[in-house]
């Protein structure tokens, strides 16, 4: 299972950031990235921020994530194992993982004092990222244990009640996970709640081709988060050519805010997925070429 893991989150987490990181001086000049010195010392710097679990490059910011949910797949399958016969049956393991997840809580709560410590931030996100993904383990139990086969009316309730929970949420929620915020965890469930149920009634309710996107997209997951912020630079392009404004506005990280504009999100978002596809389908083809060559 590690090996999996480490093959599926590892090596792209390590293969994007490493390719992000060698082209920043590139980026510099064309001012996508703000004006800096980026030399040999400033890689290594890089490479030894990104084997920590840190930021190695602005435009990886989001594949934080990768690294912790490795940690937490080799965690959990530790902890699987040390603790087997406590987890015999479904209903053993539903309170265990309850008890868990209220250790991990508490176990917050006595080291946030230390927060300040860089190595106790790493530790503190990924507890978080745990009681998250036990939190998951949960919801995935108890639903199994309802047997709800199709849409219900329970799907569509807890769509729009979790939607506007999200929007309600959107004022405050931070997405530093590092600075212990338990608001990061309630959205993350609550977003998660969200998609599935959104994908129950798109699977059960509109036609198979709506569901096919939707899970293409899903299974495509990892270049888009990788790649979205580099591809958000296009659409502030554009915006800087309409309006005249100078080429370093476009090193604006990651978006330009525009209160006249609000619809411009719609536009990112496009630019982001679309463009990540496309430039992953043209690596698949180039590194299927190369390996054909040899």
């Amino acid at each position: 299972m590690i090996k999996k893991r480490f093959k599926d989150l590892m090596i792209p987490y390590f293969m994007y950031s490493i390719i992000f990181l060698s082209l920043t001086n590139i980026f510099i000049a064309l001012h996508i990235y703000p004006a800096g010195q980026f030399g040999f010392p400033e890689y290594i710097g890089g490479v030894v921020s990104l084997i920590c679990g840190l930021q190695g490059s602005l435009f990886t910011v989001t594949l934080w994530y990768f690294y912790q949910l490795f940690l937490v797949y080799v965690i959990h399958a530790i902890i699987c194992r040390l603790f087997c016969n406590l987890m015999s049956t479904e209903h053993r393991r539903f309170v265990f993982y309850i008890v868990l997840n209220v250790a991990s809580i508490v176990m917050l709560q006595i080291f946030q004092a230390h927060s300040e410590l860089v190595i106790m931030k790493l530790f503190i996100r990924l507890v978080y990222c745990y009681v998250a993904f036990v939190l998951g383990v949960l919801v995935r139990i108890f639903y199994n244990k309802l047997n709800i086969n199709g849409i219900t009316p329970l799907h569509a309730v807890l769509f729009v009640a979790v939607g506007l929970l999200l929007y309600y949420m959107n004022g405050f929620t931070t997405i530093d996970v590092a600075a212990g915020n338990i608001t990061y965890v309630v959205a993350g469930i609550v977003g998660f709640i969200f998609i599935f149920c959104l994908s129950v009634i798109l699977d059960n309710k509109f036609t198979k081709k709506i569901a096919d996107v939707m899970s293409y997209l899903g299974q495509n997951t990892k270049p888009i988060m990788a790649m979205q912020y580099l591809f958000y630079k296009p659409v502030t392009l554009v915006y800087i050519l309409i309006y005249g404004l100078s080429i370093t506005e476009l090193e604006r990280f990651p978006l330009i805010e525009d209160e006249n504009l609000v619809w411009i999100w719609i536009f990112y978002t496009i630019s982001g997925v679309v463009f990540s596809l496309l430039a992953d389908k043209f690596l698949t083809v180039l590194k299927e070429s190369i390996l054909k060559k040899r």
